[in-house]
């Protein structure tokens, strides 16, 4: 997945919700300008960040992540888009979740190294 659909997915959910991004970047957290860079895909998004926005956004972390091009925005508040969104990530092909796997790993060593930077200043 790249950083690009992956901003479109999450800019899709929220327009799918009638929010805007002042709205959800208040919700998140975030400013305006970190926000609007996640939609664009003009930046790296950390896995804990990731997993609070498919909280925000009430679909499983996924959606988010699965490779298929032809996804189905859940309707709000429909649990039945959920479990869709479930079994479509079953079906990507092994070789691909592996490469998320690890590429999911990659982020979560580079977030325990700053941790520990952080907390040895």
């Amino acid at each position: 997945m790249n950083r690009k659909e992956l901003g479109k997915r999450i800019r899709l959910l929220r327009q799918a919700k009638s929010l805007s991004q002042e709205n959800v970047a208040g919700d998140l957290g975030l400013s305006l300008t970190g926000y609007a860079n996640l939609e664009t895909g003009k930046t790296n998004i950390p896995f804990d960040r990731l997993c609070q926005v498919a909280a925000y956004f009430k679909v499983e972390l996924s959606f988010l992540l699965e490779k298929k091009k032809n996804y189905k925005i859940p309707e709000p508040d429909n649990a039945n888009a959920v479990s869709e969104s479930s079994q479509n990530y079953r079906a990507i092909e092994s070789d691909a979740l592996k490469k998320e796997v690890l590429y999911l790993k990659e982020i979560i060593k580079e977030k325990d190294k700053i941790i520990r930077l952080l907390e040895k200043q």
